[in-house]
């Protein structure tokens, strides 16, 4: 059975780090930055002993980032690989995690918002005004809310436990961006992402599997 208090303290600890963010990164920033678009996700539902449970199509959902840019290093000489700069980007994340899946007879469907933090890491390669390069993808998400359709049956996601507590989500991805000469930046990027719950209490096994689309602008803060 799920403690009665992981819901209210996986919410708990992600309101503290946010503070904290708040408080004391925006004096380092470079940019602030807005992040919007599209993802598919399929779950990964297995048994202790790895059975998969369930097959599980993609289903789309929306993601959502609001974070900065923070001046990482920049490389004066081209000879490092092709890499110009590293740059770091923390944001608050909002991303719809959606699945599907049924047979003849039962049909599912599971509608989850989840929040979180996420540390991103990116290696870039500089053209002119464009950026390309690879990123890394590292943060904690915990459950906002959900609802599960069983055929006319509809469940609180918040009280299953497998959908509760912190998740670790990590990822890898591509990105590039275009550099206005007023210093504004639109930034188009593709991340695959693994989400994957932190506590090993229970006998099942959720994992969220994402693919992310995401349109940024990216506005100078001084």
């Amino acid at each position: 059975m799920q403690h009665p208090d992981t819901y209210f303290y996986s919410r708990k600890f992600l309101l503290l780090a946010s503070s904290l963010l708040l408080l004391s990164l925006p004096a380092l920033a470079q940019d602030v930055f807005l992040k919007s678009g599209i993802n598919a996700t399929t779950y990964d539902f297995r048994e202790k002993g790895g059975v998969r449970i369930t097959n599980f199509l993609p289903a789309s959902g929306a993601s959502y980032e609001l974070g900065i840019d923070l001046p990482f290093r920049t490389f004066e000489d081209s000879t490092f690989l092709f890499a110009k700069q590293v740059k770091n980007q923390v944001s608050f994340t909002l991303e719809e995690l959606n699945g599907i899946s049924g047979s003849k007879t039962t049909s599912y469907r599971s509608e989850t918002r989840f929040a979180g933090l996420s540390n991103r890491i990116s290696v870039l390669g500089v053209a002119g005004p464009l950026e390309i390069g690879i990123t890394g993808v590292l943060g904690a998400s915990t459950l906002l809310s959900g609802v599960e359709t069983i055929n006319n049956s509809v469940v609180d996601l918040r009280k299953a436990p497998e959908f509760n507590g912190l998740f670790l989500r990590t990822g890898l991805g591509v990105t590039t961006a275009y550099l206005r000469p007023n210093n504004a930046r639109f930034s188009l990027s593709y991340e695959y992402v693994s989400q994957s719950r932190l506590s090993r209490k229970f006998d099942d096994r959720l994992r969220f599997l994402t693919h992310n689309i995401l349109f940024g602008v990216h506005l100078p803060l001084n």
